[in-house]
């Protein structure tokens, strides 16, 4: 009996003991987390912020000590046309030609601090896709740069009126409206130059689907007065088959902006 009191007083104590251990420890646990909590707080986080295009097309373009505009586009589609008073640093420097991705510039981060020495200025970011913008603005942030806006892809500003196209200008957007009638009086031929499995999942109606880059387009619109209407998958893929079209001599050329995706009369599927 004796025995099995000493044993109960023995794990009494080595109990009590392991929970003033456990709550003593829960309790540095509480206030050093506490402490962590209140270091985070302390610290400067920076971020950036996105810009809408009617933001962009309100601010002082001229003002280049308010805003610095970077343009991360190749280097050829800038030279194509870009918005004025931009800085062109390539976030890709080519185009794989076997899978069509883009191969990302290595010096990216030394040019990028080359030609923006303050780090403190706003600076606005924009090119031909949103993902590219923003992992712009990522990296930016890790170089230290501490007022950084992205504008975005190019369906957010290649409607700008700070855009300058340098190519042939002898283009111009068509409208939904202009579209619709188009496709009513069969006035136009609209061409898809998209996959042709984009094509099979939604098209404008009566557009015909060619690969522009593969193709001979005389074959196809043989009239240089032809009223020719094109599209693609992003507005700037319109507006580079269009220049290329009015470079190539076409006269009466137009270019669809992504709205036709939206358009109560797409042709889906099989349709």
């Amino acid at each position: 009996m004796k025995n099995l009191t000493s044993i109960a007083i023995i794990l009494i104590i080595v109990v009590a003991f392991s929970s003033g251990l456990y709550f003593s420890g829960l309790g540095s646990s509480l206030f050093a987390n506490s402490n962590e909590d209140e270091n985070i707080d302390n610290i400067n986080i920076g971020n950036w912020d996105y810009i809408s295009s009617s933001e962009f097309d309100s601010i002082d373009i001229n003002d280049t000590n308010a805003n610095t505009l970077l343009s991360i586009q190749r280097q050829e589609d800038f030279d194509k046309g870009h918005i004025v008073n931009s800085i062109n640093v390539p976030y890709y420097t080519s185009i794989d030609p076997y899978n069509g991705s883009g191969i990302i510039n290595e010096n990216l981060n030394s040019q990028l601090e080359q030609a923006l020495p303050n780090y403190a200025a706003v600076i606005i970011v924009y090119g031909d896709y949103d993902e590219d913008c923003v992992a712009t603005a990522d990296s930016m942030l890790d170089l230290g740069y501490t007022n950084v806006k992205v504008l975005g892809g190019a369906d957010n500003w290649l409607l700008s009126p700070y855009y300058v196209n340098l190519l042939q200008s002898d283009w111009q957007w068509m409208t939904e409206e202009e579209l619709n009638s188009a496709i009513d009086t069969n006035s136009h031929t609209i061409l898809d130059v998209r996959a042709i499995f984009n094509y099979d999942e939604k098209h404008v109606p009566g557009a015909i689907n060619i690969d522009f880059y593969y193709s001979d387009i005389t074959s196809i619109v043989p009239d240089y007065e032809t009223p020719v209407a094109v599209y693609g998958n992003f507005d700037i893929d319109s507006e580079d088959v269009a220049s290329q079209m009015a470079s190539a001599g076409y006269t009466n050329v137009y270019a669809i902006g992504e709205y036709w995706r939206d358009m109560d009369n797409v042709v889906l599927g099989d349709q």
